[in-house]
C-alpha cells in the first residue's frame, strides 16, 4: 500500500487542478496529456501490458519517456526496442534460409526413403528460427517498464503539464492576444489548422525507428500549439476503407491522392535516412488544391539516431510552424 501513496497524492492534485479549469485550458490540455491504458494480454501474463496516448494520439513506450522528460528511459526502450526487432529480422531469415534448404534437399533426393544430411539441416534452421522469431515477437509485446511506473510518470508530467497552463493564463491579456494572432498566421500560412503525416520513408533505418520518428513528429507538430493532426488510427482506418495502403507513399503526387481521401488542404510527408554517422530528416508540406510544396525543412544530427528522437524532431516541427 506504501508504493502507491505517491501515486494517489498525484493524482489527487492533477484533480483538484483539473477542476479549476477554463474551458480553453481544458481543451488544452486534453490534447497535450499523457494516457496510460492497460492492455488485457491473451496469454494472461502477471505484469500488466500498456498503451501511451499523447492527447488522442497513441505513441511508442520510447515517445512516451521522452514527452515526460524520462530521456535515459527513453533510449533504453528504443534500444530495447531495436534489439528485439533485429532478433526478429534473424528468426525470420533463418526460417526461410531452412525451407530453402529443405526444397533443395528434396530436389536433391527425390526418392530418397530416410531423410538426407540437407533435410535435417534444414529441419534445424527451420526449428531454430521459428524459436527465436516467435520468442522476439512475444518479447515485443511486453513492455520495457511496469505498468505502475507507467501511470506514475504520467500523472507527474500531467501535474507539471496543469501548473504550466494555468501560469500561461497568468501572463496577461497581450501575451495571450499575441500567441493567437501568431496561431492564425501560421494556420494561413499553410492554408488549413487540420493536417495529416503520412508515415516518413525510412533510408538505412528499421521500419519501427521510421515510425517512432514520425509519431514523435506528430506529437511536436501538436506541442506547437499550430496544428491540428489527424490521429494515425483515424487516418488508417480512412485508407483502408478506401482500399489504399500508405506505405511508400513519399510522393507528392500520392500525398495528393491520399490527402483527397483524408479531406484535407496539406498533408505533410518526408523521408528519414542515415548516411554513416548523419541522420537525416527532411519534411515537406504538400498542398492538395495544387500539389506544390508550399514549405519544408531539413534537419541533420550527428551521433545516435536517438537524437533525432530527443531534439531533431521537435526542431522539424518548430520550423513547420514557422
Amino acid at each position: 500500500m506504501k508504493k502507491h501513496i505517491p501515486l494517489l497524492i498525484l493524482m489527487s492534485l492533477v484533480s483538484a487542478q483539473f477542476e479549476s479549469l477554463t474551458p480553453q485550458q481544458l481543451q488544452e490540455y486534453e490534447r497535450t496529456k499523457l494516457t496510460v491504458e492497460s492492455v488485457q494480454t491473451a496469454f494472461g501474463s502477471a505484469s500488466i501490458r500498456w498503451e501511451a496516448y499523447y492527447g488522442f494520439e497513441k505513441i511508442p513506450e520510447s515517445t512516451f519517456f521522452e514527452i515526460s522528460g524520462y530521456e535515459d528511459e527513453a533510449s533504453k526502450a528504443l534500444e530495447r526496442l531495436k534489439a528485439i526487432e533485429k532478433r526478429e529480422q534473424l528468426g525470420k531469415r533463418t526460417t526461410f534460409l531452412g525451407c530453402g534448404v529443405l526444397l533443395y534437399a528434396i530436389a536433391k533426393h527425390p526418392d530418397a526413403v530416410n531423410m538426407p544430411p540437407e533435410g535435417a539441416l534444414s529441419m534445424l534452421l527451420i526449428y531454430s528460427g521459428l524459436l527465436v522469431g516467435v520468442g522476439a515477437t512475444t518479447e515485443k509485446n511486453v513492455n520495457w517498464a511496469p505498468y505502475e511506473k507507467a501511470v506514475f510518470v504520467a500523472e507527474e508530467y500531467n501535474s507539471r503539464l496543469l501548473s504550466d497552463i494555468k501560469s500561461k493564463s497568468l501572463a496577461g491579456s497581450t501575451s495571450e492576444t499575441t500567441l493567437v494572432q501568431g496561431t492564425v498566421k501560421s494556420f494561413e500560412n499553410i492554408s488549413s489548422s487540420l493536417i495529416a503525416v503520412l508515415d516518413f520513408e525510412g533510408n538505412d533505418i528499421s521500419p519501427s525507428e521510421a515510425r517512432a520518428l514520425t509519431d514523435r513528429l506528430r506529437s511536436e507538430l501538436v506541442g506547437t500549439g499550430q496544428f491540428t493532426i489527424i490521429e494515425r488510427g483515424k487516418m488508417e482506418e480512412v485508407l483502408k476503407e478506401q482500399a489504399f495502403q500508405q506505405t511508400g507513399c513519399v510522393s507528392s503526387e500520392c500525398a495528393v491522392e491520399v490527402g483527397k481521401l483524408l479531406s484535407v488542404k496539406n498533408i505533410i510527408i518526408g523521408s528519414i535516412s542515415r548516411v554513416g554517422s548523419i541522420n537525416s530528416v527532411t519534411a515537406r508540406v504538400v498542398s492538395i488544391e495544387s500539389g506544390e510544396i508550399i514549405k519544408s525543412t531539413v534537419y541533420d544530427h550527428s551521433g545516435d539516431i536517438g537524437g533525432l528522437l530527443t531534439q531533431g524532431m521537435r526542431k522539424v516541427a518548430e520550423e513547420l510552424g514557422k
